[in-house]
């Protein structure tokens, strides 16, 4: 269908239809459709303002779309039954790394799969962190999953969540054995979700021990002890 032409507005209401596609293989997740208007000569866009006159810029964005692929069928590397809450399942998790050495200063990128069993009440953050209770922390991160591109509060019952994290380890961590550890907590009041492993027994301090990693510092003779390196978690 031809698009209405602006030459030919007057004052009112002017309706305009268009179909967003979602592309093939697009990730679960949430999508911000945007409406732009730009003269076709310059490509300049025209900048919206609100109702209440509020500059919003050169762009007015609708709320926002959740997109599922029914599809996705999780391969994790290393299976994992753990249950966070009530809602979340941990099905497994994958590195980018065939062995589990890092250096100071490097980084490591593991890939969690998680499914949804109800639909959840708030915008949980997860956390991932190479942890001793020996050294400290050695690297760190804290985010709703997927970069926050699908956040808790938008997962559907059944939907499987892929959550890529890539933790650089601190150029100060100390050599030593660390445990890769993941959870979830409340933003607001920093309190963990419960977790309960595949016997149905609680994890201690609500943090789920994926797989222990080994650390050299950059310098193997400095002893000094690991500094986290992001946002501190609960």
């Amino acid at each position: 269908l031809a698009q209405p032409q602006t030459t030919c507005f007057s004052t009112g209401l002017v309706f305009d239809r268009f179909t967003v596609r979602v592309p093939a293989g697009a990730a679960n997740g949430l999508i911000q459709p945007a409406v732009h208007i730009y003269v076709p000569e310059s490509g300049a866009r025209l900048i919206a303002s609100s109702g209440e006159g509020q500059d919003l810029g050169d762009a007015y964005r609708l709320p926002a779309l959740k997109t599922i692929d029914a599809s996705i069928q999780p391969a994790p590397e290393h299976q994992v039954a753990a249950q966070f809450g009530e809602n979340i399942e941990l099905l497994g998790y994958t590195l980018d790394r065939s062995g589990v050495d890092l250096q100071a200063g490097q980084t490591l990128t593991a890939t969690l799969y998680y499914r949804a069993q109800a639909p959840i009440d708030g915008n949980l953050t997860r956390f991932l962190q190479l942890y001793s209770q020996e050294n400290g922390m050695a690297a760190q991160h804290d985010s709703a999953p997927a970069g926050g591109g699908n956040p808790t509060w938008t997962w559907q019952p059944g939907e499987v969540i892929v959550d890529e994290v890539v933790l650089t380890v601190s150029p100060e961590a100390a050599s030593g054995d660390y445990t890769l550890l993941v959870g979830f907590y409340e933003p607001a009041g920093l309190a963990r979700v419960p977790i309960t492993d595949g016997f149905g027994k609680p994890v201690t301090d609500a943090a789920l021990p994926l797989t222990k990693v080994v650390v050299t510092a950059a310098d193997v003779h400095s002893g000094q002890g690991a500094a986290g390196s992001g946002a501190g978690s609960p």
